[in-house]
C-alpha cells in the first residue's frame, strides 16, 4: 500500500484509498516538525506559512469533504492553543 500511496505522491485519493483498506474514518493531518516548531520565524513568515498550509489543507479535502473533514474540532484546538 505504501507503494501505491507514495507513487501517488501522497494525495487525498491515495489517502482515502489507504483508509479504507485500513478500515479508518478518521485521520489527523499536521505539518511537518520544522514547520511547526520554529519561533524565531519573522511574523509575516510565519503566517504565510500557516497561510499555504491552511490553502494546502483546503485543497486536499475537496475531492472528499465529507471523509476530509471536522472543522469544529479543529476550531476548538485552535483555540486552546492560542489561549495557553
Amino acid at each position: 500500500m505504501l507503494k501505491e500511496y507514495a507513487a501517488a505522491r501522497f494525495d487525498s485519493a491515495s489517502q482515502l484509498r489507504a483508509m479504507d483498506a485500513e478500515g479508518l474514518d478518521i485521520a489527523a493531518l499536521f505539518r511537518t516538525l520544522p514547520v511547526v516548531c520554529v519561533d524565531a520565524f519573522d511574523p509575516a513568515f510565519a503566517l504565510a506559512l500557516c497561510q499555504t498550509w491552511n490553502d494546502w489543507a483546503a485543497d486536499f479535502r475537496k475531492p472528499s469533504p465529507g471523509s476530509l473533514t471536522h472543522e469544529r474540532p479543529g476550531l476548538a484546538e485552535r483555540r486552546s492553543s492560542v489561549s495557553v
